[in-house]
């Protein structure tokens, strides 16, 4: 469903699910109130990004309900990269589309019944002018890569890619279609073997270690002083300067 202006596809999914078919997909040129996770906000230009809303059958499988972010978010960089072959798309756990240490593109997933979710994607594709506060850290796939990137393209890519690998969650029989999912996105992840800052979600002190990557539950794993820890929910701050 292509629309010219809302507040962000994943709300006007959510508003409209009702009306719309399972496996519709909301298309934007404009969102005037994008967020992201933690409801942090989503910056964009008219006819710059990718803004897209999928909804998608969840996983009735414990574990592959889990690892559906991350298994979206590495279908979506490959689909980048497949559009972009001269780029490397980087993850940065648990959502974040990185692209030569900037921020590309995002992705917010929650329900809209017990059986399916939103899969909100926001990707920056054309060249766009950044307000001062995202100079350095954002980018947009063009721009990486030195020249026009066409929307269309990209969308009909992320589309098949995400298709695939939620299908494959659905269709795998004792999580065995997810196994791989941790692996992978370990394989493209921002900051792994750096020195990151962990704020848990119910914890007041941050926690400071070294990423070591996912484990096989998709859960984040951080080397501190007293050992190996995990985190399923929380806010990841890596310092890719530093190695420890």
């Amino acid at each position: 469903m292509p629309l010219d202006v809302v507040d962000s596809t994943n709300l006007y999914a959510r508003a409209h699910r009702d009306a719309l078919p399972d496996e519709a997909i909301v298309v934007a040129d404009e969102q005037r109130s994008g967020r992201g996770r933690l409801d942090r906000s989503w910056y964009s230009e008219r006819g710059s990004s990718l803004l897209m809303t999928m909804i998608k059958a969840l996983p009735g499988e414990p574990r592959s309900k889990t690892l559906m972010p991350l298994a979206v978010a590495v279908a979506s960089a490959t689909a980048m990269e497949s559009v972009c072959p001269d780029l490397r798309i980087h993850l940065k756990w648990p959502n974040d589309l990185i692209v030569s240490g900037r921020k590309v593109g995002g992705i917010l997933i929650g329900a809209v019944s017990p059986s399916h979710g939103a899969v909100g994607i926001g990707i920056n594709v054309g060249e766009m002018a950044l307000p001062a506060h995202l100079e350095g850290k954002a980018t947009s796939l063009s721009e990486a890569q030195g020249k026009p990137v066409r929307r269309t393209a990209l969308l009909t890519a992320v589309v098949d890619a995400v298709d695939t690998a939620v299908e494959a969650l659905l269709n795998s029989a004792n999580a065995s279609g997810a196994a791989t999912i941790p692996e992978s996105f370990t394989s493209r992840m921002a900051g792994l073997g750096s020195v990151v800052t962990f704020q848990e979600t119910a914890a007041r002190v941050p926690v400071s270690g070294t990423l070591e990557g996912l484990r096989d539950d998709g859960a984040l794993m951080i080397k501190t002083p007293s050992g190996i820890r995990f985190y399923h929910t929380g806010d990841l701050t890596t310092h890719l300067d530093q190695r420890p």
